[in-house]
């Protein structure tokens, strides 16, 4: 009986100028590595150095970018087809949104100006939004550095007086979000699974 995959996010800490790869699927192999990401508070991931300020025509609260990368933790399985969204139980409250882009290039000190990227969808996306790390919709197949995604890039916008901490999940306020992915087993003769 096949197991199902075990998929490795690992996040990036773009004040790094030099680019992880090579070491992309290592945990701690890079000096940009700053943890795995997962289901509980320890391992999510947080939108650092966000600042109140209301002088800011934008009215907007300004944060670090965030970074990430998906790969496989073993090369049992293949997956593809990597689709990321925001189920719409953590949706932000009114305008708030996350935006997100992703590229195979590694961007030190990036910046995601509100509408330069792309609005997180609040439901599953039809087709694949993040690709490997030759910008091309193939399978991830390995849990070598090679068979990892692009660097996906995210930032928190949340309109002038929205209270911080209020706008995800639950009554903790926690955003989530979701990679929902195509894979099969490689042992498994039946085919692909979803």
């Amino acid at each position: 009986m096949p197991t199902y995959p075990t998929i490795q996010i690992f996040e990036w800490d773009v004040t790094e100028t030099s680019a992880p790869n090579g070491v992309r699927n290592i945990y701690g192999g890079h000096p940009a590595w700053v943890k795995e990401l997962g289901e509980t508070i320890p391992k999510a991931m947080q939108f650092e150095d966000v600042i109140l300020d209301f002088s800011n025509i934008s009215g907007m609260y300004q944060s670090r970018v965030q970074a990430f990368t998906v790969g496989l933790a073993n090369s049992d399985h293949s997956i593809s087809s990597l689709r990321l969204w925001m189920p719409s139980g953590t949706a932000l409250q009114t305008s708030g949104h996350i935006e997100f882009t992703s590229s195979g290039l590694w961007i030190p000190n990036a910046i995601l100006p509100s509408g330069r990227g792309v609005v997180m969808p609040s439901s599953l996306p039809t087709s694949p939004n993040i690709m490997n790390q030759s910008n091309v919709s193939w399978s991830l197949d390995g849990a070598s550095d090679i068979d990892t995604s692009q660097y996906v890039y995210l930032a928190l916008t949340v309109p002038s007086g929205m209270p911080l901490g209020q706008y995800g999940l639950g009554i903790n306020g926690h955003l989530a979000f979701r990679i929902t992915y195509d894979w099969y087993w490689k042992f498994n003769s039946s085919g692909s699974q979803t």
